[in-house]
């Protein structure tokens, strides 16, 4: 462990946890709302979604598969809902498209579905090059369930970008070898970029193989809600730079971040080529939330400053955790730049 110019201790803690605990996960998503409406081809999706005027439930029958050569636009405030059963339905962006492009306060959950090849690039309108599967920009929220999503590439957000936008949440998920990378500027979020936006949830998922050039192998969090990674499983993810597998910074404006919290969740195999091999955290004056692993297990992290997390400015609790075998130049399982940091029966 190590520690920068802290204002707290490192041991056994005894100090009252009630400033550091972790918001509530969020609630089960609501079952699909008959009567559904069943869609057979691209044309059919896109003409239910674009010309959407209230909520609307899209069956899409087990085995269908949709090349989808463009994004489908939802520019309402509405929550629409594209679902298959069984062994599922494919999205398939064909390495050539994202998938979805969500404003006026729009609301999507993809459920029971494959989503493969989603490809934010320069043949996309606007924001291109971000979100490999869902674009949202002032858009309400996003809901991925009891999906896999699979080769999802951008310069931000592989699987979801959202700027000015509500919650992302990942539920019985699994998500494999999406990335970031190869633009100009900040490539994050392997899986999710969040910009000004809300929370984001991986509940009893897995993530495996994702990658950013720049931060957040998985998350990429600025000036945004709460990040919370619960009873998932990620293996080898990595960031370039910082955040193997969350980046979360209210660094650069005056606007606080939620809390980042590891509940009930295995990380194996992560690493960052700077900061946190796990969780790079700085929220310099602007904090409000802090840094929780609670009863999760961190194994062969690596980073150059904290092999598993690195934190500024707020506070870490590792509580009723395992953290082994990771390593770094400074701090092979911790390093706190400013900031507290507590161990309990860990």
């Amino acid at each position: 462990i190590c520690l920068r110019r802290t204002t707290g201790r490192v041991g056994p803690s005894h100090h009252r946890l009630t400033p550091l605990q972790s918001p509530p996960p969020p609630s089960p998503p609501s079952p699909l709302s008959p009567p559904s409406v069943a869609a057979a081809s691209d044309a059919e999706l896109r003409s239910l979604i674009e010309g959407a005027t209230k909520d609307v439930s899209i069956f899409l029958a087990p085995g269908l598969h949709l090349k989808l050569s463009s994004q489908i636009r939802c520019s309402s405030n509405v929550k629409v809902v594209v679902a298959s059963s069984d062994e599922g339905a494919k999205l398939d962006g064909q390495g050539r498209t994202g998938l979805f492009l969500l404003t006026g306060s729009c609301s999507l959950t993809l459920r029971g579905l494959a989503i493969v090849n989603g490809r934010a690039n320069y043949d996309m309108a606007y924001f291109g090059r971000r979100g490999g599967v869902v674009v949202g920009v002032g858009a309400g929220d996003v809901e991925i369930i009891d999906s896999t999503v699979t080769g999802c590439t951008a310069e931000g957000g592989g699987v979801v970008f959202m700027e000015y936008s509500g919650d992302v949440s990942l539920t019985r998920s699994t998500v494999a070898n999406c990335s970031v990378g190869g633009g100009p500027g900040e490539d994050g979020g392997g899986v999710v970029f969040m910009e000004s936006s809300g929370a984001v949830s991986l509940i009893d998922s897995n993530v495996a193989g994702c990658s950013a050039d720049y931060a957040g192998g998985v998350v990429y969090a600025r000036q945004s809600g709460a990040v919370m990674l619960i009873g998932s499983i990620v293996t080898s993810c990595t960031a370039n730079i910082n955040g193997g597998v969350i980046y979360a910074n209210a660094k650069e404006l005056p606007q606080e971040s939620g809390a980042v919290s590891l509940i009930g969740s295995t990380v194996t195999g992560c690493s960052a080529g700077f900061g946190g091999g796990v969780v790079y955290a700085v929220y310099q004056g602007f904090a409000s939330g802090a840094v929780l692993i609670i009863r999760s297990t961190v194994t062969g992290c690596s980073a150059g400053e904290g092999g598993a997390t690195f934190t500024d400015a707020i506070d870490l609790s590792v509580i009723d955790s395992t953290i082994s075998g990771c390593n770094a130049t400074q701090g092979g399982a911790v390093y706190v730049e400013t900031g507290s940091a507590s161990l309990a029966r860990s």
